[in-house]
């Protein structure tokens, strides 16, 4: 998360120098200042706003994420879903996202999660996750103090065992 910090501080940077001070060239791409402006504040918009959700998420005290008998409670990230109930997953799959590994929370009723959130730009985002992964609710291991493979080991193996009560009753 540190490293993902400095980086998201360093393109917010780079985005307002492109906005104050824009570099001078004859360069086909940094001679045209409009495009500049325009680069300059989509960086500053999207990596200030990940460098805001990042530092917030470095200082939060609560836990990233509680595996219990009723289900899953993610506040790993700025897009978390807040609690999951075990009835409500049907699938737990995994994907990537370039080289870092999700977990993709199948549920019987995507919508009720999109619809939990108010903020138009996770909003936003939970939706492309709804149509990219299948699922509103996508978990990743960067922000949590245990690696992706025993995470995903103790997701599925409390799923199954709760599937397995199920049946049994």
């Amino acid at each position: 998360m540190i490293l993902s910090l400095v980086i998201s501080i360093v393109f917010t940077g780079l985005g307002f120098w492109f906005v104050l001070a824009p570099p001078q060239s004859d360069h086909l791409l940094f001679g045209n200042t409009p495009l500049l402006l325009l680069t300059g504040l989509s960086a500053v918009v999207l990596f200030g706003l990940l460098t805001v959700s990042i530092s917030i998420k470095l200082f939060d005290k609560k836990p990233g994420l509680i595996i219990d008998d009723q289900g899953i409670t993610d506040n790993s990230s700025g897009l978390s879903a807040d609690f999951i109930p075990w009835e409500e997953i049907e699938e737990i799959q995994i994907t990537r996202l370039m080289s870092q590994k999700l977990l993709v929370i199948v549920v019987k009723n995507p919508q009720i999660y999109i619809d939990r959130v108010s903020n138009p730009v996770k909003r936003s985002s939970i939706k492309m996750n709804f149509s990219t992964y299948g699922s509103p609710l996508v978990i990743s291991s960067n922000a949590l103090k245990v690696n992706f493979a025993n995470l995903h080991t103790l997701i599925v193996e409390k799923f199954d065992n709760k599937k397995s009560e199920k049946v049994r009753d």
